[in-house]
């Protein structure tokens, strides 16, 4: 079920080994999914995965021309292949609502929420890729 105000095809950056993967991927899901960046080096997306989320342009172009390239709405969605390890996603609860005031234990508890979860994550085997709220 559509999310409502969320508009189709989504915007999204996608991640993968081979720019191969990338050529497969982008068109096949292009109806509901709008790939606007691809990225296959774990070094660019550690450099700039973080602006891009923020839907900021990159300082640096991805070197390939996989995906539209749209920067015109921040992405809603990242997805990544299987990759060589599990990674742990971290995230507030979707029901949590922030603070309207927030003061200045704000950013001690969000710290504090979070190593809780990773904790949990890595106590569970560290090897779910399922999202873990705090």
């Amino acid at each position: 079920m559509a999310q409502a105000g969320l508009k189709f095809p989504v915007p999204a950056i996608l991640c993968g080994k081979t720019l191969q993967v990338g050529e497969i991927v982008a068109p096949r899901v292009k109806r509901d999914i709008e790939i606007i960046h691809f990225i296959n080096s774990y070094e660019y997306a550690k450099a700039h995965i973080g602006e891009l989320l923020g839907g900021q342009l990159s300082s640096e172009p991805s070197g390939n021309d996989i995906g539209s390239h749209n920067y015109s709405e921040a992405p809603r969605a990242l997805f990544r292949g299987k990759g060589n390890a599990p990674v742990a996603w971290i995230a507030g609860g979707p029901n949590t609502e922030f603070p309207a005031n927030p003061g200045s234990d704000y950013a001690e508890k969000a710290a504090q929420n979070v190593v809780k979860a990773f904790l949990e994550w890595k106590e569970s085997g560290a090897n779910s890729e399922d999202i873990v709220y705090y």
